[in-house]
């Protein structure tokens, strides 16, 4: 489950596990970007990319990408 806080930041499906099946939804949310606690860095935002071609994905993993603040 995505927490509350980075609700409003998403711009992507849910799951990041698509098992190479192009036509059913996303739902296991498995790969994960990992910051630890008290550091300078903000999440502004992320995304999981799900870029296709012909129909059929690259990769049963769908990459996970974020933009941050560095203070």
């Amino acid at each position: 489950m995505i927490p509350e806080r980075f609700q409003r930041k998403t711009f992507c499906p849910f799951g990041t596990f698509n098992n190479l099946k192009y036509n059913e939804a996303t739902s296991h949310l498995i790969d994960c970007i990992l910051l630890s606690k008290g550091n300078s860095i903000t999440v502004i935002k992320y995304a999981v990319l799900s870029d296709a071609k012909n129909l059929k994905y690259p990769s049963d993993h769908f990459p996970v990408l974020i933009e941050i603040n560095c203070k």
